[in-house]
């Protein structure tokens, strides 16, 4: 069953993703500033990320989709430095970062 986007905001608010308490995952020894970027709703420092603030009020409305907060949540990354990161191939419609 596809949710719409209303019940995904609703999902939201009730169940935030982005929990600021987030536990140390085995890939903070690697990127460090996950952790901070996440806390301070920002992008991860650059090289990797652009490391602004994301400013947007309601927090989620900062994302295209649910998706792509969820992703937020795993690396830091804002919605412009994930569509640069992921992007899609247009023959197939997959994902490809080996370009």
């Amino acid at each position: 069953m596809v949710r719409s986007k209303d019940v995904q905001i609703n999902f939201l608010r009730q169940f935030p993703i982005t929990n600021p308490e987030q536990p140390m995952r085995p890939a903070d020894r690697l990127y460090p500033d996950r952790l901070e970027a996440i806390r301070n709703n920002r992008c991860l420092n650059p090289p990797i990320g652009c490391g602004k603030k994301l400013e947007a009020e309601p927090f989620h409305s900062n994302f295209e989709d649910l998706l792509s907060l969820k992703e937020y949540n795993i690396s830091a990354l804002c919605q412009k430095c994930q569509n640069e990161i992921f992007i899609e191939d247009e023959e197939d419609g997959c994902p490809n970062d080996l370009d």
